[in-house]
Parts: C-alpha cells; sequence; structure tokens
C-alpha cells in the first residue's frame, strides 16, 4: 500500500475539502476568492469521472471499463487477500492525491479562516482589558515605518483610502440654489473651467448634480463636473525639504520633480522654469505641451503600416519620491509628469493621487521591501520578542535568581557551560596515554540577577 505512511493526511485532506464545500453550498461562508471555487471545481471533475467499483469489472453507459477487485488482483494493481473495501479506500485515496494541490488550497483558506477567528478574539480580549485601541491597530508594517519611522513624511495612509472632494458640498445635499464657485472647482461638460454662480438640483433617480445658473428652470441648461483638481485622496504628504534622522525616525523620504537631468524641489520653480523655456522659444506656454520641451526617451510606437499606436520610453519631466536610511539613499521610485500644456503643469501635491500612486509604487520597490523585510524586519523582531516572552520571560516569573556576583566559577553560574577534564589510560601496549573530555554540564539553578543579564 503506498499511501499507508500518509493515509491519515489525504483522509484528513478529504475531511476539509468536504466540509468546506458542504458550507459553500449552504451559503454558510462569504463570496470565496476565485482560485478556491476554480478548485472547487476542478476536484468536483476529478469526483465525476469515477465510478463506484465492485467485485466484478463492468462497462459504464459511456462505454467506458471500470476495474473489479477480481481483476485487480490478477493485474497486480490489488494485493492477493485485500478485500474489496480496503481496495475502494486505495482508490480513493489515489483521487485525493490527484486532486492533493487543490485540496491543498481548499484547506489554507479553512485555515486562515480560524486563524483570523482567533485574532479577532485575541484582539477583542485586549481591547476588553485596555491594551489594544481598534483607531492604533497597525495593519500593515510596510505602511506603518513611512508613517511613524520615516522623517520628512506626514503620511496616513495605513487604512482604506477614498477620495473626497474638497471646497464643495458632495454628502447629504438638498436643492439648493444661489450658490457661487470661483475659478477651479468646476468645468463644463467640454472641459472648459467654469467660474460663476450655479445650483444644486436632484434629479429623478434622487441624486444630486451640479448645473450652471444660480436657479434651476425647466429648460435644458449645462450640466457641471467637480474639477480634477478639487477631489484629494486623504493621505498626508511628503516633504520637499531636506530632512535629518534620529533615534526615533531612523528612516527619511523626500519627493522631488526630476526636469532632464537636474532634480528639483519646487512645484513653482518647476512650473516657472517651463513657462521660461517655452517663451524662450518663442512657444506659446497654453499651447506648447511638456513633451514638446522635455521629450525624454519618449518614442512613438507604429505598426506595420506605419499607423502610430502609441508611444514607449519616459518623459523627460518625471516625479519622483527617496527613501534613506540615515543619509544612505537605497530606494526611489518615479512616474511620468502628466503631459499637459505648460502652464497647466501638476504640481506633485499633498493629498494628490500622484502622490498616492508614487507610495503604491514605493511600497512594492524591490530595494524599500529589501530594507523592510530583511535587513529591518520589524515584523520578524516582534515575532521574536512575542517568543522570548512566551517561552523565557513569562516562565521565568516566579524563578529563583541565583547570585553569582561574588563567583568567578562557572559552575556556580546560571545555564550550561563546556566542563573540560583531563585524565589518563593504557593503551593495547601497555603505555599511559592522556584522555581530555569536553562535556555541556548544568551551572548553578536559577537565574542571573538583573545587573548580570
Amino acid at each position: 500500500n503506498p499511501f499507508k505512511d500518509e493515509e491519515f493526511w489525504y483522509a484528513f485532506l478529504e475531511q476539509s475539502v468536504q466540509t468546506y464545500a458542504r458550507r459553500y453550498a449552504d451559503g454558510q461562508l462569504p463570496d470565496p476568492q476565485t482560485p478556491v471555487v476554480d478548485a472547487l471545481l476542478r476536484i468536483e471533475k476529478v469526483i465525476d469521472k469515477h465510478r463506484q467499483i465492485f467485485k466484478d469489472t463492468y462497462e459504464t453507459k459511456d462505454d467506458r471499463t471500470i476495474l473489479g477487485v477480481k481483476d485487480a488482483r490478477k493485474i497486480g494493481d490489488a494485493g492477493f487477500l485485500q478485500t474489496l473495501k480496503s481496495y475502494r479506500s486505495d482508490k480513493n485515496l489515489e483521487v485525493i492525491r490527484e486532486t492533493e494541490d487543490d485540496a491543498k488550497l481548499i484547506f489554507q483558506e479553512m485555515v486562515v479562516e480560524e486563524l483570523q477567528f482567533m485574532a479577532d478574539v485575541y484582539v477583542q480580549n485586549m481591547e476588553d482589558v485596555g491594551l489594544a485601541n481598534e483607531d492604533e491597530m497597525i495593519g500593515d508594517i510596510k505602511k506603518y515605518i513611512l508613517e511613524s519611522l520615516t522623517a520628512g513624511s506626514s503620511l496616513d495612509i495605513d487604512k482604506e483610502i477614498k477620495e473626497e472632494v474638497e471646497d464643495v458640498p458632495t454628502e447629504d445635499l438638498d436643492a439648493a440654489s444661489d450658490l457661487y464657485a470661483p475659478p477651479g472647482v468646476f468645468i463644463t461638460e467640454d472641459g472648459q473651467e467654469y467660474s460663476g454662480y450655479y445650483h444644486i438640483h436632484i434629479d429623478e433617480e434622487g441624486d444630486p448634480i451640479y448645473m450652471e445658473g444660480a436657479y434651476h428652470s425647466e429648460e435644458d441648461h449645462p450640466v457641471l463636473r467637480v474639477s480634477a483638481n478639487k477631489v484629494v485622496v486623504p493621505i498626508g504628504d511628503v516633504t520637499f525639504n531636506e530632512t535629518s534622522t534620529s533615534s526615533e525616525k531612523p528612516f527619511k523620504i523626500r519627493k522631488y520633480i526630476r526636469v532632464g537631468d537636474d532634480k528639483k524641489y519646487n512645484n513653482e520653480e518647476v512650473k516657472n522654469m517651463l513657462v521660461s523655456r517655452a517663451e524662450g522659444l518663442g512657444l506659446e506656454p497654453s499651447e506648447t505641451n511638456i513633451s514638446d520641451l522635455y521629450p525624454g526617451t519618449m518614442e512613438l510606437v507604429f505598426d506595420e503600416n506605419g499607423a502610430e499606436i502609441g508611444i514607449t520610453g519616459e518623459l523627460g519631466v518625471r516625479y519622483g519620491l527617496e527613501f534613506y536610511v540615515e543619509d544612505n539613499k537605497v530606494a526611489n521610485v518615479e512616474v511620468d509628469a502628466l503631459d499637459l500644456p505648460v502652464d497647466e503643469f501638476q504640481p506633485l501635491a499633498e493629498k494628490s493621487k500622484l502622490l498616492l500612486c508614487l507610495v503604491n509604487n514605493l511600497l512594492d520597490d524591490p530595494d524599500f521591501n529589501a530594507v523592510v523585510k530583511y535587513i529591518f524586519p520589524l515584523n520578524k523582531i516582534l515575532s521574536t520578542i512575542a517568543i522570548y516572552n512566551d517561552m523565557a520571560f513569562v516562565p521565568s516569573i516566579g524563578e529563583v535568581v541565583s547570585d553569582t556576583s561574588d563567583s568567578e566559577s562557572a559552575a556556580a553560574k546560571p545555564g550550561r557551560y563546556i566542563g573540560v577534564t583531563y585524565s589518563t589510560t593504557t593503551d593495547e601496549d601497555g603505555d599511559e596515554v592522556p584522555v581530555i573530555r569536553v562535556e555541556a554540564q548544568d551551572g548553578a539553578k536559577g537565574w542571573f540577577t538583573t545587573d548580570e543579564r
């Protein structure tokens, strides 16, 4: 029986899949991830192609031959004295082994579910005794490093991030009239900036819409859209300025804008530079795109017929983030600036989607992850402390403390030590030869004093 040593594992795996499938069919589970559902379907297909085994061989309706235990004994697929029940069990294990990878994927979901249940209980117990606060939970250690251990950062990203609209009423809106919008708040349906009076109208579906004019009328009048400049993500900011690290914040971060080969640390300086360059070339800033001045490595991509189908390369103006350990730069990420007319240059501002994009790229950057996961692995350090507390600190409470301050002897100190003993013995020729014995020996019982640890 090739499954003898693993029979328990496969039986356990079978029961796990059966339990998960039953709960899924009964609607007792939240919507599983697509890979898990696919695994269930693949297992079901494998099961469907297998048929019940009997003593005698028989043909199925779809012209398949199902080998019986008698014929299986003749060809060596079953043991000479193996019973039908035992043979069926072996074939069942073969099916489980055939679908083992999918079964382990489903079993993993069950393990995660149980771990999450225990974690929720643990957190709730900590909250009940005042040792934890839901608002102070750390969900992502990498985001925590950028938020709390990095100079130059006022980021707030370890949360669900939703878009918000500034300077425009958006929630619990009722119809309103005689409202005024300054420049930069609304745009018309054809993309032109709108400044002037507007009103809020509730449409037939109960949704508020912004419309031109101080008052609503039955005649057709234009709808207004909130300008993208007013849509923000509440994530905080990263400074343009040089900062210093400290013992509390050993890392630092800085944002920049690269123009050609030069790095700039001011939005207005970059915009003025672009406008001046356009005017110096006799171009109108409002009609000149950034790529006209700083194309970088961008090139058009053509299909086999010579038609333009895309662009490759990088724009000559890019936004970036630099991440440092003390004064040593270890990671940086960049994205192209939006190729807009020069006088519409988009700043790398706080709470902007551009900044969020850069932060997400930094969180995925291999160099950044090498630092926070392997060089300074805070999650592993926390785990080590937890193991120490569980296996050393907590068991030490109430234990005997050994006073060894006046002793130089290793045997008088707690723990184990290497003891060396010297003796002699007689060899086959009757000659005396030295013997050195090295052994680990127990020291004094108890723990070191606080000063000696």
